[in-house]
């Protein structure tokens, strides 16, 4: 069961950390850190990831908390450090117990 939002980070990153992904946690970008920056040079590709962790495990709750994460993102600017790349997605993640929503917007 995920508990702390430092258990977010730790599923994330193991997920996010093969072939030709690099992760990189609590990445400084824009006007602050955020949670996870995934690059893929030979594909020219980055996604910029707000992870959120949420008392409350109705779908309602999750949702509302992982556009949170998105609205984070756009404020303070974390997708700044990617502009060079090619493709850029950003991630809002929401996690309660064992459940979870994610929302997606491809940047460019």
């Amino acid at each position: 069961m995920i508990e702390k939002e430092r258990d977010c980070h730790l599923i994330t990153a193991s997920l996010l950390s093969c072939g030709s992904w690099k992760a990189k946690s609590e990445a400084e970008s824009g006007d602050g850190y955020l949670d996870m920056l995934c690059t893929n040079v030979a594909a020219n590709a980055a996604i910029v990831i707000e992870e959120k962790f949420s008392a409350k495990s109705d779908d309602a709750s999750l949702l509302e908390k992982a556009q949170e994460a998105m609205e984070q993102i756009a404020k303070k600017k974390y997708a700044k450090s990617v502009e060079g790349f090619d493709t850029v997605v950003a991630v809002g993640i929401a996690y309660a117990s064992r459940k979870c929503k994610i929302t997606i917007n491809k940047l460019k």
